[in-house]
């Protein structure tokens, strides 16, 4: 009956659309999947046309692809292990900033280090914001209902960036304004890093 009890309580648990925090999440979540998409779409592309071979530039995507493994299994486990994760998501996200700017204005400059970290922060920011839902909550429904909203506004968001990174590459010519704006969403989500209430510390030993 308890088990029940808590089942019947998750799936009547009110999406927290007043909840300022749940808002940032949001925005924080729709900004990391736009970032990720575009870079996966037009990564490649955006290098061919920095005068890089095919191959090289599909070397690269792959360094992107396989070192977001890494971040994958890696933040989530050091958000953790940190008295206040505003500082871990804030350090993440500015590398992300920075190594797509780099990517943007200077792809020549050691590309397969930067595809590497921007590759294991990216990805792995995804792989974190989806457990933030938890570690931001207080029970089950609670996180079964933050998930749902930025899941929702977070993807019909996020989605639509690759097509504007598209529309910027016809417009200018060029990905280097398009590029630019991902490091700007980037920017978005170190303020947003920042805003989000620091981490409770009900975890914390006993001193």
């Amino acid at each position: 009956m308890p088990a029940r009890n808590a089942s019947h309580a998750a799936r009547t648990e009110p999406l927290p659309l007043r909840s300022r925090q749940a808002w940032l999440l949001t925005l924080f979540f729709a900004c990391q999947a736009g970032i990720f998409y575009a870079l996966s779409t037009w990564l490649v592309a955006r290098y061919e046309q920095a005068g890089v071979s095919a191959l090289q530039a599909s070397g690269y995507a792959s360094l992107f692809m396989s070192f977001g493994i890494v971040g994958a299994f890696l933040l989530p486990l050091l958000v953790g292990r940190v008295n206040d994760r505003r500082w871990l998501l804030m350090a993440v996200t500015a590398t992300s900033m920075l190594s797509i700017l780099l990517i943007a204005w200077q792809p020549d400059w050691l590309p397969w280090l930067v595809n590497s970290i921007v590759g294991t922060t990216s990805a792995g920011t995804f792989a974190l914001v989806l457990a933030l839902p938890v570690l931001e909550t207080d029970n089950p429904g609670q996180a079964a209902s933050l998930t749902s909203m930025m899941s929702c506004v977070g993807y019909l968001l996020g989605g639509g960036v690759p097509a504007l990174v598209g529309i910027g590459r016809d417009f200018t010519g060029g990905y280097e304004l398009p590029f630019t704006l991902l490091a700007v969403l980037a920017g978005v989500m170190v303020i947003i890093s920042f805003l989000l209430a620091a981490a409770p510390q009900d975890n914390a030993p006993a001193s």
